[in-house]
């Protein structure tokens, strides 16, 4: 079998998929593309049920593995670390950067779940990225709604309505 660069490989597997969600946000900031298998699944069956069946996979492309190892090392902590850390009396670490400034992030997209910053944390609830604000402001508004429930009504009025206006006179 041919492998190539591009080929996905296990990166590690996560305990749920806020943990993933978090994974991911940390390799976007440093431009490694993954892939979450079993995400939408586990969540689906909740906290309790679905990481007792489900895995929460992340894969990367082969040749950014070495990279995306190093930099879960570097911010991942094992038990032990996080032990030995507040036995030290050492303070907790900083929140995931922004992807986009690379800024101390001070939210969470409700849309993406990308770490937001100050400058791109646009005001409003829930909290949306750029993306998905520009998103938000793609979508039909109001008026779109009222004409596309008239054509339905009309539609509806044309195939049902003679079949009702003759069993009503016949």
């Amino acid at each position: 079998m041919h492998t190539s660069e591009s080929d996905l490989c296990l990166l590690t597997t996560c305990a749920d998929p806020a943990e993933a969600s978090t994974l991911r946000a940390l390799l976007d900031s440093d431009d490694i593309d993954c892939v979450v298998q079993g995400e939408h699944h586990s969540g689906m069956l909740g906290p309790a049920l679905g990481g007792a069946i489900i895995d929460v996979r992340v894969l990367v492309a082969r040749k950014n593995l070495e990279r995306a190892l190093a930099l879960l090392d570097a911010h991942v902590e094992t038990p032990e670390q996080r032990a030995a850390a507040l036995a030290a009396g050492v303070e907790e670490e900083a929140p995931p950067p922004c992807p986009v400034h690379g800024e101390v992030s001070t939210g969470v997209c409700s849309g993406c779940d990308t770490f937001l910053c100050a400058h791109c944390d646009a005001p409003g609830e829930p909290p949306l990225c750029e993306d998905c604000q520009e998103h938000k402001n793609d979508a039909p508004g109001p008026r779109w709604d009222f004409r596309r429930k008239r054509v339905g009504w009309v539609t509806l009025g044309l195939m049902f309505g003679p079949g009702l206006l003759a069993g009503v006179l016949g």
